[in-house]
């Protein structure tokens, strides 16, 4: 799962954001979310 992660103040929550627009986002506490890893998009022209 790729999701946007966003804080939110003053509660300081984690606003969990899925660019498929079926999922709606969530809050969660801090302590609740594990990042496992960073998604890195590389993108270029194809030669025609």
């Amino acid at each position: 799962m790729i999701k946007r992660v966003q804080i939110t103040y003053p509660e300081r929550r984690l606003l969990i954001i899925s660019e498929n627009e079926r999922y709606p986002a969530f809050k969660l506490p801090s302590e609740q979310v594990i990042i496992n890893g960073r998604l890195i998009w590389f993108g270029r022209e194809m030669e025609r």
